[in-house]
């Protein structure tokens, strides 16, 4: 409870109902204390508690709590970032019970704050005597803990209270109930009340408060709690209690004897439980390990259950439904229903829905579009279906009533669709004429196309000269051909002088070829600046290089030197012969051209002049008739189509809709049912498997838990019952040697009590003498006063006598003679009264002198008594500060054997976590690991589900794939013959195209692999693949990603620098589509394109190359390795003009950086297209449906469309 607050009306129910005794009205007591601070800060400091005194006895042999065990505590929530317990603006008030201390105060650990507190916590801070640590508790919240002590607390006959309590605020409520060792309730439930609290004499300011309060007390005896004994306490708070912030402990009632000898016994008896437990725990620990990794026999044996289980439930994972059905009787009829409805059995489908047969006879009358049914479903259909039928059949009534100009419009064009001359001419007059020379122009009449173009006779015979390649038509042509054509040839026989005149620089590169390939040294220098030092090297090896490492390293330099000669005499023979051809080639072309155009203009201009003025003729007169018809026509039936396709589509979605929601609510129902009773039945089989399982894990693991804690427990009963039985014995040493103090003390005291008894019964006796000895003066003076009055009498009555004698002087002798005997006697008798009273006067006085003597010695010797006292009291102050400074020692030694008790609990707490952290982590591992068989058989179970799946799949993909492969086949077959009858045709030197694209193959993947080349010789393992992506094609541009992998083997070593390949028009021509430079370009692997190139080892011109070098020849450093795995890059070609497709062919690589050969260190690779099945998918995911089974074929057929992928 932070500060004073309304109280809620929420009250949490705890586990057990508790029955509220009448609450009880508290005792007080004095609350004797020590504070660290002063002023202010007394509040927030230190306060020791040294003593209680109650009905004027004064005790501080206390009973602290050792041991907290939360049972519930309402938990912390919503903590948020910069949240604080303590006052504030982000001052979190959620929860109920957590430790805290004055602002000021020490503490044995951290205040909890915002973390729930642990037992041990709110132990150590009601577990000492600093009255500044306490149990702060939020006023809403609740909690029930039991607080046990340090002894066993007795009713004793001392008329002192034994459990004693502090509330900060004086205004909370707190429940406690008596517990036993072991935690039990017992005796009565008691309600402490905030009204029933004294005032304790102290105010405290705790951390989370931001002021001081008064702090008050209860005081509680065993008979309120109707026990004579307890262990401990069970404290407990409603939400409606206020949040009460306490402090408790308890009266000690054992002497240290008791304690001695009952901690001694307890040492042995622990020490006996300790072996047992230790051994106990070793076997049950065995017995959990086998469990935690599922040892079947380990499990069977704590549940002989377990093994029938387990059958069931390996049947009831492979869907045995006989299993099924005995764990769930309603399966089998469930899944018969099923096996009918997946298979659209009607019976059972209407059986599911009553509505379904009327529904299905509709669908199926209206899928045969029965008119009955449609019309029924809309009534207008028919009327609207009548009409259609009529237009349908172009019935002529039907069109004119829907268009009355249709009539007119028909009969024309029914005659300009016989191309009815005079309707045509009718309607164009010019048809007539221009239809006459059509006819002769399409036989190609020579006469016809003469006399449309005068031109055209010559250049139709210069055209079937030059078709035939006549040198002399190609010549008259182009009179540069004749010497282009004799240079051509020279070049291809690899003329010197030729190749000379076509490159200068030819003659220079050849030369040093010829004088590299003899080895020439001043030659392989000049071309590799490196080989002077390998040559040095090589005759003299500097020390750390063999010899054989610098011939190696003076042989790779040659190489190099070599390979840079021969690539630019190839280079320089290439570029001559390229040269060369391409004059040739272009002057032949030009030739051709020229020829062919001024012959098929001339033609052409013949027929178009004649086609056209016919046609257009035709045309105009045609389009005008049919288009006036087909208007007309369109119109009327488009309306009727419309009016009857929008009722007959109103009516089936009607019906269609009503048939597909009641066979859909029956199967929905069908397989709801099958499926709620195969899970029922398969939930069943795993809940009673894995309950058997856990039944045995969890004895077995209960046994091993309650063993290890048994053992731990024993641990620390033992070692804190060693402690106690060294402190106990200490203490009843201290205490024996201060009782016999205290023995001394009290007998020295008895004696002086006992001469202060007898000087007080001397005094008395003195006192009682003197009243005797004043009473016999009071009765002697009586006496006195009786015999003076006797006196008196006997003197008056001698007066009367003698005055009776004077008056009766006459009187006889006998009666004078009697009456003096008379009076004789009576003076006798006065005499020896008053003698007796002297006497008695006289023995009242001796004894008054000896009272007076007595009490004088009774004086004396009470003197002497105080005396004697006084040293007594003296003796026992001494023997009671001996006591105290024994007493502060013994606390030293309590206090240390606590601390050692509070370190091992600590040490007992960090192994109970260890050891629970152990065990959540091998629970954890173990429920991973029957997580993981679970899934296990899940997976094995949707596995061979999926294998039959698969294989039924696989069968449509094979039979689609060989259908597709065969296709493909003839495709290629047919390619490969078109190539074939291209090449007999062709007399172009350019390489013929491999491979055609167009849009259809957008998506596709088509893998090329190239082999490898250095000098011209071919090198085994010196390989690389590409796989190209045509992933878009608009026409005017082609869009490729291309995957390149260095695939060399063999101890080839290699760097693929450059690709490249020539692009053609079509499949069936050499005939280059032209680039546009600007537009075509590359990314990713190579970042260069170069147009027009040529790679060296004899390869030859190339069309495109993509590099990082600045031609086909180097590619610097970039490219892909050997090890480097696949590299990507994408390349967009641009077309100078739009095209339906395009063609690639004379696909190549640029090798550098090559090791593993000595025929040099670069080269090339040719390409060939690779066409290979592609292997059917490993894992096919399972269908939901039958849709999604066609779907998926559709995929594989997809897939198998493409070339092997990357």
């Amino acid at each position: 409870m932070n500060l004073p607050r309304i109280s809620t009306f929420f009250v949490i129910s705890f586990g057990t109902v508790l029955a509220f005794s009448s609450s009880a009205k508290a005792a007080n007591f004095q609350t004797n204390f020590t504070q660290s601070l002063t002023g202010e800060n007394a509040a927030k400091g230190d306060i020791w508690l040294q003593s209680i005194t109650q009905n004027g006895n004064t005790f501080n042999n206390f009973s602290l709590v050792n041991k907290a065990d939360i049972l519930f505590n309402t938990p912390i929530t919503d903590v948020k970032p910069g949240s604080t317990s303590t006052p504030g603006p982000y001052n979190n008030n959620t929860g109920a019970a957590s430790t805290d201390k004055g602002d000021l105060a020490s503490a044995p650990m951290a205040v909890s704050g915002l973390e729930n507190p642990t037992g041990n916590a709110i132990a150590s801070f009601l577990g000492n005597k600093n009255l500044n640590n306490i149990v702060d508790t939020e006023d809403s919240g609740s909690f029930k803990i039991n607080l046990f002590f340090d002894s066993l607390i007795q009713k004793d006959n001392s008329g002192l209270d034994s459990l004693f309590f502090w509330e900060r605020g004086m205004n909370s409520n707190l429940a406690i109930q008596a517990i036993d060792s072991t935690g039990n309730l017992i005796g009565n439930f008691l309600k402490l009340n905030s009204q029933d609290q004294s005032y304790a004499g102290y105010n405290i300011d705790t951390t989370e408060i931001d002021g001081a309060q008064k702090v008050g007390s209860w005081g509680i005896n065993l008979q309120q709690l109707g026990v004579t004994t307890l262990s401990g306490i069970q404290v407990i708070a409603n939400s409606d209690f206020n949040g009460p912030d306490f402090k408790v402990l308890a009266r000690n009632t054992l002497t240290t004897t008791e304690a001695a000898i009952a901690t001694s016994v307890a040492a042995e008896k622990a020490s006996t439980e300790k072996v047992a437990a230790d051994n106990d725990f070793i076997n049950k620990k065995a017995l959990k390990d086998k469990a935690d990794r599922d040892d079947y026999e380990t499990l069977k044996s704590a549940n002989s259950d377990l093994e029938n289980k387990k059958a069931l439930k390996d049947k009831a994972d492979r869907d045995d439904d006989e299993t099924l059905k005995s764990a769930n009787s309603d399966y089998a009829t469930k899944k018969a229903l099923k096996d009918k409805a997946d298979r659209d059995d009607d019976e059972t489908l209407k059986s599911a829905n009553s509505d379904y047969a009327t529904k299905k006879a509709l669908k199926d009358k209206a899928d045969s579009d029965d008119y009955e049914t449609l019309k029924a479903a809309n009534s207008d259909y028919a009327t609207k279906k009548a009409l259609k039928d009529k237009a349908d059949r172009d019935d002529y009534d039907t069109l004119k009533a829907a268009n009355s100009d249709y009539a007119t419009k028909k009969a024309l064009k029914d005659k300009a669709d016989r191309d009815d001359y005079d309707t045509l001419k009718a309607a164009n007059s010019d048809y007539a004429t221009k239809k006459a020379l059509k006819d002769k122009a399409d036989s190609d009449d020579y006469e016809t196309l003469k006399a449309a173009n005068s031109d055209y006779a010559t250049k139709k015979a210069l055209k079937d000269k030059a078709d035939r390649d006549d040198y002399d038509t190609l010549k008259a042509a182009n009179s540069d051909y004749a010497t282009k054509k004799a240079l051509k040839d020279k070049a291809d026989r690899d003329d010197y002088d030729t190749l000379k005149a076509a490159n200068s620089d030819y003659a220079t590169k050849k030369a040093l070829k010829d004088k590299a390939d003899r080895d020439d040294y001043e030659t392989l220098k000049a071309a590799n600046s490196d080989l002077e030092q390998k040559k040095r090297n090589k005759d003299n090896p500097p020390r750390g290089m063999s010899k054989q490492q610098a011939e190696n390293e003076y042989n790779a330099a040659v190489q190099v030197a070599k390979t840079k000669i021969n690539k630019d005499c190839e280079d320089a023979k290439n570029v001559a012969k390229t040269k060369i051809n391409k004059d040739c080639e272009d002057a032949k072309n030009v030739a051709k051209t020229k020829i062919n155009k001024d012959c098929e203009d001339a033609k052409n201009v013949a027929k178009t002049k004649i086609n056209k003025d016919c046609e257009d003729a035709k045309n105009v007169a045609k389009t005008k008739i049919n288009k006036d018809c087909e208007d007309a026509k369109n119109v009327a039936k488009t309306k009727i189509d419309k009016d009857c396709d929008t009722a007959k589509n109103a009516a089936k979605q009607k019906i269609n809709n009503d048939y597909e929601a009641a066979k859909n609510v029956a199967k929905d129902k069908i397989n709801k049912d099958c499926d709620t009773a195969k899970n029922a039945a398969k939930q069943k089989i795993n809940n009673d498997y894995e309950a058997a399982k856990n039944v045995a894990k969890d004895k077995i693991n209960k046994d091993c838990t309650a063993a290890e804690n048994a053992a731990k427990e024993a641990a620390d009963k033992a070692a804190k019952a060693a402690a106690d039985k060294v402190a106990a014995e200490t203490a009843a040493k201290t205490a024996k040697e201060a009782a016999e103090k205290e023995k001394a003390a009290k007998e020295a005291a008895a004696k002086a009590e006992k001469e202060r008894v007898e000087k007080e019964a001397a005094d008395k006796a003195a006192k009682e003498a003197a009243a005797k000895a004043e009473k016999e003066r009071v009765e002697k003076e009586a006496a006195d006063k009786a015999a003076k009055e006797t006196a008196a009498k006997a003197e008056k009555e001698r007066v009367e006598k003698e005055a009776a004698d004077k008056a009766a002087k006459e009187a006889a002798a006998k009666a004078e003679q009697e009456k003096s005997d008379k009076e004789k006697a009576e003076k006798e008798a006065a005499d020896k009264a008053a003698k007796e009273a002297a006497d008695k006067a006289e023995k009242a006085r001796v004894e008054r002198e000896a009272a007076d003597k007595a009490a004088k010695e009774a004086a004396d010797k009470a003197e002497k008594a105080r005396v004697e006292r006084e040293a007594a009291d003296k003796a026992v102050k001494e023997a009671a500060a001996k006591a105290e400074q024994e007493r502060v020692e013994r606390e030293a030694v309590e206090k240390a054997v606590k601390e050692a008790a509070a370190k091992a609990e600590q040490e007992r707490v960090e192994r109970e976590a260890a050891a629970k952290a152990e065990k959540e982590k091998a629970d954890k591992e173990a429920a991973a690991k029957a997580e993981k068989e679970k899934a296990d058989k899940e997976a094995a179970a949707k596995a061979e589900k999926e294998r039959v799946e698969r294989e039924a799949v696989e069968k449509a993909v094979k039979e689609a794939a060989e259908k597709e492969t065969a296709a493909k086949a003839e495709k290629l077959a047919k390619e490969a013959a078109e190539k074939e009858a291209v090449t007999k045709d062709s007399t172009s030197t350019r390489p013929l195209p491999i491979i055609s694209f167009n849009v259809s193959d957008i998506g596709k993947k088509f893998q090329f692999n190239f082999d490898g080349s250095v000098a011209t010789q071919n090198v085994s393992g010196l390989t690389s693949t590409a796989w190209l992506t045509l992933k878009s094609f608009t026409g005017d541009a082609a869009n490729f990603d291309v995957a390149l992998d260095n695939t060399s083997t063999n101890g080839i070593n290699s760097r693929t620098s450059g690709l490249g390949f020539n692009v053609y028009s079509d499949l069936k021509s050499t005939n280059k589509l032209d680039l546009a430079s600007g537009k075509t370009n590359v990314s990713g692997l190579y970042s260069n394109t170069v147009f027009d190139g040529s790679f060296p080892n004899q390869f030859g011109d190339i069309d495109v190359c993509f590099t990082q070098g600045n031609t086909c020849q180097g590619g610097q450093n970039g490219g892909v390795k050997t090890n480097d795995g696949i590299e990507n890059f994408s390349f967009s070609l641009a077309f100078n003009k739009t095209v339906d497709s395009f063609a690639l062919g004379n696909f190549g690589v640029r090798y550098q950086s090559i090791e593993g050969t000595n025929l040099g260190t670069s080269g090339t690779g040719r390409g060939t297209y690779y066409v290979a099945k592609e292997p059917a998918p490993k894992k096919v995911p399972e269908p939901g449906t039958s849709a999604g089974l066609g779907l998926f074929v559709v995929g594989a057929l997809r897939l198998l469309k493409r070339k092997p992928r990357v």
